[in-house]
């Protein structure tokens, strides 16, 4: 039984994988293994691979067809080799000389089920643009301790890299995890929802004040080219686990409750950032992200629909509408009506610069939408302008109950 098992999973990785296999073997703790998957690489890398395979017998690997999970041509799930942990490495990342030793030394203190260490994050094109994550020095059999710093180390959390788990703790909770990641299709947050559940189960925790791995940062990762709506919701769920975590320790409070509530807006920052940014894909599949947004529900329970809304936040998406729609022929800019959340922001632009009626109906147009589901943009029938119309401004004074009133009966 080894100390510790490597594993890593490659796909047309020839660029980088040598990196990956050497940081390996060439810890200062030299009982360790690597285990590689080839998943259908149709570069050098199941070469690569191979010939490490041969100088060094802590290497081995199995080949797989294609380029998939497991239910679409992987040959196994992942073997079990003995040792007394194992840790996941990407074939494009690298880990310190010293990782094993530290991780291990602390993590036999206290007989941890998972030990976390700091990342350092680079570029691909651009190595020296860096940024490091690094958690709070933490070694524990108290859970309640660990969740003292949880804004802190929620960062190191997250990733599924740059950690120890004890191997029998590993295989013993990964198949339920699993199944229950499939049942909720879940891809893309794969590594946060993993290790919040394991967390849930954890009774002994440590982590390193110290950057050990090394991430490399790359523009056609699959977090940067999967561009679906589900991930919307991924995130919600990523949110409640983080929730339910930390309501085991009874640490669910305001300040950890508002740092996950920036982590969730963060998310869907990104995701709007690369769809607009998709130049292969049409506005109209942009507008129809940009209302599945604000269709979520937690992101709505979360946002003042009636009052105190941040005009920022408000103005933001009406930023993205614009960018949504550049380029676009006018009658391309018609077509586009069919989506509320462009009638809503484009009636905005003219509110006091213009008294045609057509503004009202628009509006109620957009707020009854079956689409928004939680009426974005009603606040501003509450909101005072300066030589907005009179039929406008008599919005102010009627109740909220009465405005939905009408525009259900519209």
């Amino acid at each position: 039984m080894c100390k510790v098992v490597f594993y890593t999973r490659a796909y047309n990785s020839e660029k980088y994988i040598r990196q990956t296999i050497e940081s390996v073997l060439s810890q200062t703790e030299k009982d360790v293994r690597l285990h590689i998957r080839n998943n259908g690489s149709t570069d050098s890398t199941g070469e690569i691979i191979r010939e490490y395979a041969k100088k060094d017998s802590r290497v081995t690997f199995q080949e797989n067809k294609i380029n998939g999970v497991l239910d679409e041509g992987q040959t196994t799930e992942t073997p079990y080799i003995e040792s007394e942990y194992v840790s996941f490495l990407d074939s494009d990342d690298y880990i310190e000389p010293n990782y094993v030793e530290e991780m291990y030394n602390v993590a036999k203190k206290i007989d941890a089920d998972i030990v976390v260490c700091g990342t350092t994050m680079f570029m691909e094109n651009n190595p020296s643009q860096k940024g490091t994550r690094i958690p709070p020095q933490i070694c524990t059999v108290n859970m309640k301790d660990v969740n003292k710093d949880f804004i802190a180390l929620y960062g190191s959390l997250r990733p599924f890299w740059g950690k120890l788990f004890k191997t029998e703790f590993y295989f013993k909770y990964e198949p339920q995890i699993r199944k229950d990641s499939k049942e909720r299709k879940i891809t893309n947050g794969l590594d946060t929802y993993f290790s919040l559940n394991f967390m849930k189960k954890c009774n002994a925790f440590a982590s390193i004040n110290k950057a050990l791995h090394n991430y490399r940062i790359r523009d056609k990762s699959a977090y940067h080219t999967n561009i679906d709506p589900y991930r919307i919701k991924v995130g919600e769920i990523l949110f409640y686990e983080a929730c339910a975590y930390l309501k085991q320790t009874e640490d669910l409070n305001i300040d950890n409750i508002s740092f996950l509530i920036q982590v969730f807006w963060a998310h869907i920052k990104d995701l709007i950032e690369l769809i607009l940014l998709q130049q292969n894909i049409s506005s109209d599949k942009k507008l129809e992200f940009l209302e599945c947004v604000l269709k979520n529900e937690l992101f709505c329970r979360y946002t003042s629909i009636w009052e105190n809304v941040d005009i920022e936040l408000f103005e933001f998406f009406g930023k993205c509408v614009e960018k949504a729609v550049e380029g676009d022929s006018e009658e391309k800019l018609q077509a586009n009506r069919e989506f509320y959340i462009y009638r809503l922001y484009e009636t905005y632009k003219k509110i006091g610069k213009n008294e045609d009626e057509q503004l009202f109906l628009d509006i109620v147009s957009s707020l009854h939408s079956k689409n928004n589901v939680y009426m974005w943009g009603a606040w501003l029938l509450f909101r005072d302008y300066q030589n907005a119309p009179d039929w406008f401004l008599g919005f102010k004074n009627m109740s909220k109950e009465n405005i939905i009133n009408i525009i259900k009966e519209v």
